[in-house]
């Protein structure tokens, strides 16, 4: 995952600040723009459909999205140019984003606008172990009648349950994808951690209304697979947002996966 995205995600979730009417006391009030939240595969029936409908074959052939879909407002999703379609644990960065339009730049932040700026990369393969190969994985889902790819973090959080990603990776062209999953420790065909379906999709307000680049950050809640959690299984990573200071994932913010309870 780019360190813009698992920088930047404390702002998805606890999702920035928005000035409000001053209070008795004379202090200005803040209150924070809810994520926009939408179901995915929430029963049963629906997640066994989705797990089923991801075989091997489709998901080797599935084209990162980076490559179908390669702007958007002015950004291009650039690095994956020049890189081959299989989803692989890599150190790259596969969802990085250049400036393309005149003035675009001017609409990241500065670190934003640095690693925008840094070279692109095709994927080098991660050979270091560790949690990254359990916690980092390959995202599969259905755009615009396409099977399509993107990458993925499986992040600290009360329900244990959620991965960190990019906004483009849950909705793109106005809709959200669909038959989403997570495969933590993708490699090639291989899934040595499970297929992990989402039942719910969140990103930013400002992706979801105008795909602006500076809210390209989500979040998906996925189903337990065989009675267990996420990040029971394969660990989660650490994360924080460098606007208004450190953020912390806010449990309440994100609802447990259908038929669990959130637990700390």
């Amino acid at each position: 995952m780019p360190i813009l995205t698992l920088v930047a995600g404390g702002a998805l979730l606890n999702a920035g600040v928005a000035h409000g009417a001053s209070g008795a006391s004379g202090v200005q009030e803040t209150r924070a723009p809810k994520p926009i939240s939408r179901e995915a595969a929430d029963t049963r029936t629906e997640q066994r459909t989705v797990a089923s409908y991801w075989t091997e074959a489709r998901m080797e052939a599935a084209t990162p999205i980076d490559v179908l879909a390669k702007r958007t407002n002015g950004v291009q999703f650039s690095a994956s140019v020049g890189a081959p379609a299989k989803g692989r644990v890599s150190g790259g960065s596969p969802l990085t984003v250049t400036p393309t339009a005149p003035g675009s730049a001017a609409r990241l932040a500065p670190a934003q606008a640095q690693q925008a700026a840094a070279p692109n990369s095709s994927g080098t393969a991660w050979t270091r172990g560790g949690a990254v190969t359990m916690t980092t994985g390959r995202i599969f889902f259905t755009y615009q009648g396409r099977n399509a790819s993107c990458s993925g973090s499986a992040v600290t959080s009360a329900n244990k349950s959620v991965v960190l990603t990019a906004g483009h990776c849950v909705k793109l062209g106005g809709a959200f994808h669909s038959n989403w999953v997570f495969v933590p420790g993708y490699n090639e065909g291989e899934r040595p951690h499970g297929t992990w379906v989402a039942t719910r999709l969140i990103t930013t307000p400002g992706w979801n209304s105008r795909e602006d680049v500076n809210g390209d950050m989500a979040a998906a809640v996925v189903a337990p697979l065989d009675g267990k959690l996420l990040t029971d299984v394969v660990g989660g990573q650490g994360w924080r947002s460098t606007r208004g200071g450190v953020s912390r994932c806010t449990p309440s913010a994100i609802p447990p996966p259908a038929g669990t309870t959130a637990r700390g």
